[in-house]
C-alpha cells in the first residue's frame, strides 16, 4: 500500500511541527499549555500516520482519529485519569513510527533530503516519548524528579519542563538541575541517556553505510 496522495509533503510538515513543539512553544509561558501540546501531538499523530509507507499507515490513522476523539472527550469530562491514560497510549503508536521511520532510512536507496529529515523526525520523536512517559512519571509519582523551585511533591509539572529534562539527558548533557530522585525515575533516565547514544549510533551507521555503496557503486 502506497501512501495516499497529498497536496503536501507530510515529511517535512512532520519534521516542522515536531520542531515547533520541542523547540517554539516552550520558549513561551502561556495558559492551556497541555490542551495546546495535545493539539500539537493531535497533528503530529497524523502527520507520522502519513509519512509511513507501506506496512500499518491505515491502523496508525484510524489510532490516531481515535486519539484525537479521546482527548477532546477527556477535556470535556475533565477526568485527569482519562488524559494521562491516552497520552501513554500514544506514546506506544509514536514508538511504532519511529521504529517505521529506521525501517524507511534503512530502505532507502540514496542519502537525500527526505532521509535526513525522517532520520531528524524519529531522533525527535524519541525525545517526545520520553518526555510524554516522564511527564506521566510526575503524576503518577509525586517527588520522582526534584526540581531547582522546590516543593517538588505539591508543584505540577509543566510538559515543557520534562521536554527540557529529557533532551538534556537524552543527549547526555546532563546539567543535573531537574534529578531523578525515585527509583523508577532514576532508571527511567538510565534508559533515557542509552537510547540516545543507541539512536545516533544506528542512524549514523545506517547514513555512512548508504554514502559508502553510492561511493562503491559509482
Amino acid at each position: 500500500m502506497n501512501n495516499p496522495k497529498v497536496w503536501f509533503d507530510p515529511n517535512a510538515l512532520l519534521l516542522a511541527f515536531l520542531v515547533l513543539t520541542v523547540f517554539i512553544v516552550p520558549v513561551f509561558h502561556i495558559g492551556y499549555h497541555d490542551f495546546l501540546y495535545d493539539l500539537l501531538f493531535s497533528c503530529i499523530f497524523i502527520l507520522s500516520a502519513l509519512s509511513i509507507r507501506n506496512v500499518g499507515q491505515k491502523k496508525l490513522l484510524a489510532i490516531a482519529l481515535l486519539y484525537i476523539i479521546l482527548t477532546w472527550i477527556a477535556y470535556e469530562v475533565n477526568i485527569a485519569e482519562v488524559s494521562l491514560g491516552v497520552r501513554i497510549v500514544v506514546a506506544g503508536a509514536f514508538l511504532f513510527t519511529i521504529v517505521r521511520l529506521i525501517k524507511q532510512t534503512a530502505e532507502a536507496k540514496d542519502v537525500n533530503v527526505g532521509v535526513i529529515a525522517d532520520s531528524i523526525s524519529g531522533f525527535l520523536l524519541v525525545g517526545l516519548v520520553f518526555s510524554m512517559l516522564a511527564h506521566s512519571i510526575t503524576r503518577l509519582i509525586p517527588g520522582a524528579y526534584h526540581f531547582p523551585t522546590g516543593d517538588d511533591l505539591t508543584r505540577q509539572t509543566q510538559l515543557s519542563e520534562m521536554f527540557y529534562y529529557v533532551f538534556v539527558t537524552y543527549s547526555s548533557t546532563g546539567y543535573g538541575d531537574i534529578t531523578p530522585v525515585s527509583p523508577a525515575a532514576r532508571a527511567f533516565a538510565t534508559l533515557i541517556s542509552v537510547s540516545g547514544q543507541m539512536y545516533i549510533a544506528i542512524i549514523i551507521a545506517l547514513l555512512v553505510g548508504k554514502f559508502s555503496s553510492k561511493s562503491t557503486r559509482a
